[in-house]
C-alpha cells in the first residue's frame, strides 16, 4: 500500500531522442575542451578567485538544449505529494510524531556538510535528482526566513549567495535542506548543507581546502579516463538509484565533471554482479555524490564506463547490501521531487571516510570512546593485509573500518573509514585531517566553544527504547562522561521537545577529521539546566540574549519555553 500524502508514479519508456543524443556523445572524440567556470565563493588570500577548471569535454554542448527531460524517465520513483507542508516543516512534523525506533541501535539521521555556498550547493543538488531544496537563512540577533523551492526570493536569497566571510551583511549563516523519509511516513533522514560566517575555522578555512580537494577530484578530461583516483574521491556519500542513464545524460549534458566506472559487487548474495557507479566531486563542501546502480538501461551511456581503478579498493568502494536489498529500499522510501521532469532521486546507503591513520579510528571506537558499551552496533574492519611491494594481481593495500547501523527511514546503513596509502593524495589527506584536528582542539572543549570544522558532521541518534535487560544508554547526559573520558571536544544544545521531553544533540569531534553529533534524550541528570539552543549567529555557539528566537529558555520567546521552566 501507499503511505498517505504519497503516491506512486510509474516508470516513463525512454525516448529515442535521449538514445540518439547519447550515441552522439559517446562517439564524438574528446578533442575539445571548455572551461567549466567555478561558480563557488572563494574567500581567501591567494590568486584562485573564480578560477576557471579545465575539464575536457566532447564538441557538443547543444546537448543541453534537449535537457533531460525529454529523456522521460524522471519519474521512476514514488514521489511524495507535498501538500502544505514544506519539506523542512514536514521533516520536523515527522519528527516530533516519530515513532520510538525499537531495539538498541543508534540510527543514522542526518548529514551535515560544511558548505562555502550553501544556497548556491542547494541549486546544484537539486540539478542532480537529490530532491527540492529547502532554504534557511539566519540573522544577527533577528531570527530567521525561510524559502522553498526559490519562493519570495528577492534581496535575502541574492545576499546570501554572495560571500559573507569576514563581511558585515546581515546574513550570518545560511542552509539548504533536502529530506528522505520512510514508507509508514513516521521517520524522517535529513541532508543539511550549511554555511556558517562567525565559528573559527583557522588560516587555512574551508574555502582554501574545498578548493584543493575539489581540483585534484577534478583532474581528467573526461568520465572515461583511466589511473587518475585519488584519495579524496571516497570523500563521499554512497547512494543508490534503480537507473543511472538519466544521470549520465544529465551530467554530459551540463559538463559537469564526474567518473564512471564499473565494480564487481562485494555484497553477499550478489554473486559476481556488475555494478555502475558515478563519482561526482562537490565543488561547494570537499565531498564527492556517489550513485551506484545495477543498471544503465542504454547502451550508449554504458560506453562511458570504465574497471575500478586497483587503488581505488573495490572493498572499499563497493555497497556493502545486495542489489535484491538496495532494490527493496528503493520501492520503501518515498522523497518529493522538484518536478516531474526531474532525475529520479536516489536514496543514501553509505558514507565513506578517508584517513591516514585507520588504527586511530579503530581505538577511538573502542577503548576511548568505547562505543559498544552504550550502542548495540556492528564494528567490522577489513584489510586485504597486502604491502606496499610485490602486490598480487594488481591489488593496492586496502584496509577499511565500518560501523553498521540503522538508518532513520527504515533501512540499514554504514559508515566507513578508509586506508588507501597508496593513492594519490593519501598524504594530503594527513595533513587535512592533522590541520582540522589542531583547529578544533584550540576552539572547543568540553562543553565550550565550537568550530567551523565540526559542521562537517554524520548525525547519529540514540534509540527512544530499549530490549528489556540491556544496558544500553538513551540520554545526552549518559553520553556525556565517554566524550569526555575519550578526551573529545563537544558542546551540547537544546533542540526540540517531543513527548514532553527534552531532545536535544551532543555536537562532538571525531576521528578522522569527521565530526559525530549525537542526538538523544536530555534529562540534566549530568548536564545544567537549562541547556541552550545552538545560535548560529555566534562565534562559539551559545545564545546571546539577543537572539529572541534562538534563546527558547527567556520569557521573551515562546510560550511553550515558559512552560518547560516552570516544569523543571
Amino acid at each position: 500500500g501507499t503511505a498517505p500524502g504519497y503516491h506512486r508514479v510509474d516508470p516513463a519508456p525512454m525516448a529515442a531522442e535521449g538514445s540518439r543524443l547519447l550515441a552522439a556523445r559517446s562517439a564524438a572524440a574528446d578533442s575539445a575542451a571548455i572551461t567549466v567556470e567555478d561558480a563557488r565563493t572563494i574567500d581567501y588570500d591567494e590568486p584562485l578567485q573564480r578560477r576557471g577548471v579545465r575539464w575536457g569535454r566532447a564538441a557538443g554542448v547543444a546537448f543541453v538544449v534537449a535537457g533531460v527531460a525529454a529523456l522521460g524517465v524522471a519519474a521512476t520513483r514514488g514521489a511524495r505529494e507535498a501538500g502544505n507542508l514544506r519539506p523542512a516543516e514536514l521533516s520536523e512534523a515527522l519528527r516530533s510524531a516519530e515513532g520510538a525506533l525499537t531495539g538498541d541501535s543508534i540510527s543514522m539521521m542526518k548529514r551535515t556538510h560544511l558548505s562555502i555556498n550553501a544556497i548556491k550547493e542547494g541549486v546544484w543538488l537539486q540539478d542532480l535528482g537529490i530532491g527540492p531544496a529547502y532554504d534557511e537563512y539566519f540573522f544577527n540577533s533577528s531570527g530567521s526566513a525561510e524559502l522553498h523551492k526559490g519562493e519570495n526570493s528577492g534581496s535575502i536569497k541574492s545576499e546570501a549567495m554572495e560571500s559573507v566571510h569576514g563581511g558585515n551583511k546581515r546574513i550570518c549563516s545560511a542552509r539548504s535542506e533536502f529530506t528522505w523519509a520512510d514508507v509508514n511516513g513516521t521517520n524522517s533522514y535529513d541532508w543539511h548543507e550549511f554555511q556558517s560566517s562567525l565559528t573559527p575555522s583557522g588560516d587555512r578555512g574551508p574555502d582554501y581546502w574545498w578548493d584543493l580537494i575539489y581540483t585534484m577530484n577534478t583532474e581528467y578530461d573526461s568520465p572515461s579516463d583511466i589511473n587518475v583516483w585519488n584519495a579524496f574521491l571516497h570523500m563521499g556519500q554512497h547512494m543508490y538509484v534503480n537507473d543511472l542513464t538519466a544521470h549520465v545524460v544529465s551530467l554530459e549534458s551540463k559538463g559537469t565533471p564526474y567518473l564512471a566506472r564499473t565494480y564487481t559487487s562485494q555484497a553477499y548474495g550478489d554473486d559476481g554482479r556488475t555494478m555502475y557507479v558515478v563519482f561526482i566531486p562537490n565543488p561547494y563542501n570537499g565531498n564527492v555524490v556517489i550513485i551506484h546502480s545495477g543498471s544503465v538501461g542504454d547502451w550508449h551511456a554504458r560506453k562511458f564506463f570504465r574497471d575500478l581503478e586497483a587503488e581505488a579498493c573495490v572493498q572499499a568502494v563497493s555497497l556493502p547490501y545486495p542489489l535484491s536489498s538496495l532494490e527493496r529500499w528503493w520501492d520503501k522510501v518515498y522523497i518529493e521531487t522538484v518536478d516531474p521532469t526531474s532525475l529520479p532521486k536516489p536514496y543514501p546507503v553509505m558514507d565513506t571516510h578517508p584517513v591516514h591513520d585507520l588504527d586511530a579510528v579503530s581505538d577511538y571506537f573502542e577503548n576511548k570512546i568505547k562505543i559498544r558499551e552504550w550502542a548495540d552496533v556492528d564494528l567490522v574492519a577489513w584489510s586485504n593485509n597486502a604491502t606496499d611491494v610485490d602486490l598480487p594481481n594488481g591489488q593496492s593495500a586496502c584496509s577499511t573500518y565500518s560501523i553498521q547501523m540503522a538508518s532513520q527511514f527504515q533501512t540499514d546503513y554504514e559508515v566507513k573509514y578508509i586506508y588507501t596509502p597508496e593513492a594519490k593524495g593519501f598524504d594530503e589527506v594527513g595533513r587535512f585531517q592533522k590541520y582540522t584536528d589542531d583547529e578544533v582542539r584550540k576552539s572547543v572543549g568540553f562543553n565550550t566553544g565550537y568550530n567551523r570544522w565540526m559542521d562537517n558532521h554524520i548525525a547519529l541518534a540514540l534509540p527512544k527504547n530499549l530490549s528489556p535487560g540491556s544496558d544500553k544508554i538513551t540520554t545526552l547526559d549518559e553520553m556525556r562522561p565517554y566524550l569526555e573520558d575519550a578526551e573529545t571536544p563537544y558542546h551540547i544544545h537544546f533542540t526540540e521537545v517531543t513527548g514532553g521531553e527534552d531532545m536535544g544533540s551532543i555536537w562532538a569531534w571525531g576521528p578522522g577529521g569527521l565530526g559525530v553529533e549525537y542526538h538523544a534524550l536530555i534529562t540534566y541528570e549530568s548536564f545544567e539546566y537549562p541547556v541552550g539552543n545552538f545560535d548560529f549567529c555566534t562565534a562559539d555557539s551559545v545564545c546571546q540574549d539577543a537572539d529572541v528566537i534562538c534563546n527558547f529558555f527567556t520569557e521573551t520567546t515562546l510560550p511553550g519555553a515558559t512552560l518547560l521552566g516552570e516544569v523543571h
